[in-house]
Order: C-alpha cells, then structure tokens, then sequence
C-alpha cells in the first residue's frame, strides 16, 4: 500500500511539442489493496465454467479400466531352478552385524515443520484472489458430457486369466554370500546414528512460519471501477516545458492558460 501527496509530473505529447503535466496533485499516488479484495477478475460476469451439470471426464465408469495379471501369471523368471548365486558357501558382504548400522531420529524426532502451529497461510479470513465472481467467462460441456472413456466396458486388460510376472517362484532367484562373509562394516558396534533421543529438525514450532494476507485482503487492481479515465490538467502558463528540437529535449518557457492534457499523455516523470 502506498501513498504520496506529493505532485507527480506527466510528460505528454503535444504536436510538435512536449510540455509538463500535472497528475494526482495534493492528491492519492497510489493505494493497492486497500479495505477490498484480492484480484478480481470477471466480477459479476462469468469466468470459467468447466462442465457445469454433467459430465466431464468419465474413465471407466461401471467397468473395469486397468487389470494387470488378473487371475494368473504374467512373466516368469527362474522358475524351480536357480537363477544367479554369488559368493555361495563364503564370504560375500556383511553390514552390521550384531550392531547398529545406521539410525536416524531413534526415539526422537528428525524433522517436524509446522507442529502445532501454522506454516503457510493465504488469505486468511479474507479475500486473496477472485476469478470470476458471480457470472460465467468460459463454459466448457455446459448440461452434457465432455469426455467418456471406457464406460461400461472394459479399457485395457494385461494378462487376464492368464501369466504375468513371477520372479524365482519354487526356487532360488538371487543369493549374496550365503554362509560366509565377503564384507564387514561396523561387527558389533555402531556404524552411523543421527538424532538419537532428540531432535533433528524442527522448523515452525508451536507458531507461524509464513502468513500473507491474514484478516485482509491480498491484492486489488482496479476495484469498483477503471485504472485511469479521468482527464489531467495541464499547466502552459508561468511553468517551464519540455520542447522537442532535432533529437533533443529544450527547457523553455511559455505564457498560457490551464487546459485538459491531450489523451495521447503517456510518460510520466
């Protein structure tokens, strides 16, 4: 929100010259969201309307849409037999044997945000944002029906009654280091712990981490009417003004009278 009474000076056009213009005097610069509304956009009028009274995307209604080994058995693989044995018989890879290998957050807490309190709010008890308040702007399968896919029936059947996938089934697919040891990390003791009987991170305890807008009003543009349609008044008498010669802008001075800028007033200094 912002607001200055002091005087802004436009430069407008005026063929063929440039003179000085005074905009907003002993007056508001600018105020957003004031004692309103976020955004509003296609306030009473209608914005967006997606499948009002219908239907608007149906997938698999009253049907079956995705099966996958249904009833039986999709890819088999190692089937009553052996498929990959490493380090059988001897030592392969041991990690933490008889001990701790790593422990994170044991009989505490690692990470907690927002606990017992608030992390993010928008908005809160107020008005952020408004598209299409009270009216329609885009209306899309209005009493109808947008898109329908599989209704009824069936939309896509992998291996019904039939074999899907079976990995090492009555058998030994994979085996690493059975009966023996290849490598020991951390034998009886304890390799890595972080936060035991503590606390690790805690970010927005029993309080607020971030609130926008709370019991107000987040942004307003234009609100109850236009950006800019009032006429300005130009002073050209006892003021100094800007003329345009060959390219270069020259402080002149002129006698006239108080008169309505051009609407062609466009830059403001």
């Amino acid at each position: 929100m912002h607001a200055s009474n002091r005087t802004k000076v436009v430069l407008v056009a005026s063929n063929p010259k440039w003179r000085w213009c005074i905009q907003h005097k002993n007056g508001v610069r600018r105020f957003q969201n004031q004692n309103g509304v976020g955004h509003i956009q296609n306030q009473n009028g209608v914005g967006h309307i997606q499948n009002q009274n219908g239907l608007g995307h149906i997938q698999n209604q009253n049907g079956l849409g995705h099966i996958q080994n249904q009833n039986g058995l999709g890819h088999i693989q190692n089937q009553n037999g052996v498929g990959h044995i490493q380090n059988q018989n001897g030592v392969g890879h041991i990690q933490n044997q008889n001990g701790v290998g790593h422990i994170q957050n044991q009989n505490g807490v690692g990470h907690i945000q927002n606990q017992n309190g608030v992390g993010h709010i928008q908005n809160q008890n107020g008005v952020g944002h408004i598209q299409n308040q009270n009216g329609v702007g885009h209306i899309q399968n209005q009493n109808g029906v947008g898109h329908i896919q599989n209704q009824n029936g069936v939309g896509h059947i992998q291996n019904q009654n039939g074999v899907g996938h079976i990995q090492n089934q009555n058998g030994v697919g994979h085996i690493q280091n059975q009966n023996g040891v290849g490598h020991i990390q951390n034998q009886n003791g304890v390799g890595h712990i972080q936060n035991q009987n503590g606390v690790g991170h805690i970010q927005n305890q029993n309080g607020v981490g971030h609130i926008q807008n709370q019991n107000g009003v987040g942004h307003i543009q234009n609100q109850n009417g236009v950006g800019c349609t009032k006429k300005k008044w130009c002073w050209t008498h006892l003021k100094p003004k800007w003329c345009w010669y060959s390219m270069v802008f020259k402080m002149v001075w002129s006698a006239g009278m108080k008169t309505f800028c051009p609407i062609n007033a466009v830059k403001c200094m």
